[in-house]
């Protein structure tokens, strides 16, 4: 979706169609209780309407000469970047409640923020009233802020957000885990042979 938009392809809106189909989908595959996946539904389709209103007037307004895309392309890619984020977090939270976990879904994404702040002044009053010792937040990784976590991180962002995390609420223990693993590099980028653990 990301790459047709900042082609200026207005094929995006479809991308952004099957995004949801996918999304969709995945809740069909999650949750067989009906009410459940009617709740699930509802919350994606709800965000998914809201980012293709908002990128389309994003897109209406850069035609103006004033105004050029390149400038809200970074924007845009931490906002589409934000709906799987909330995805996956609300399911987990929804899911693990369906278990009798006394689950939370925590959105850091500022989905409704006029205004980016301070990360962690964002996670203080995300967490200022969830008592971990009896409840279990699920939070998005992608967290919404001035620091501008993709563009500050790219793909760590969201182990940024939960280092700060740990940090800010005094955790005992955070552990993260990953595909490879917390190494001096990416083996992907400059081979296996090359990555200290």
């Amino acid at each position: 979706v990301y790459q047709l938009i900042a082609k200026r392809d207005d094929q995006w809106q479809e991308a952004l169609a099957y995004v949801e189909s996918r999304m969709l989908l995945t809740n069909e595959n999650i949750f067989s209780d009906l009410m459940n996946r009617i709740q699930a539904d509802k919350f994606i389709r709800s965000r998914i309407a809201e980012a293709k209103n908002c990128i389309a007037n994003i897109l209406e307004t850069y035609q103006y000469g004033q105004f050029s895309l390149r400038h809200y392309l970074p924007q845009i890619r931490e906002f589409l970047s934000s709906i799987g984020e909330a995805h996956s977090a609300y399911n987990t939270a929804l899911k693990l409640k369906n278990m009798g976990i006394n689950a939370r879904f925590v959105d850091l994404s500022g989905w409704d923020n006029q205004e980016p702040r301070n990360l962690d002044d964002s996670i203080r009053d995300a967490f200022a009233d969830i008592d971990v010792t009896k409840e279990l937040p699920i939070v998005t990784g992608y967290a919404y802020c001035k620091e501008g976590l993709m563009h500050t991180y790219d793909r760590g962002y969201s182990e940024m957000t939960f280092s700060r995390i740990a940090a800010i609420t005094k955790a005992d223990l955070a552990i993260i885990h990953k595909e490879y693993h917390l190494s001096s590099a990416d083996p992907r980028v400059v081979g296996p042979e090359k990555v200290l653990p």
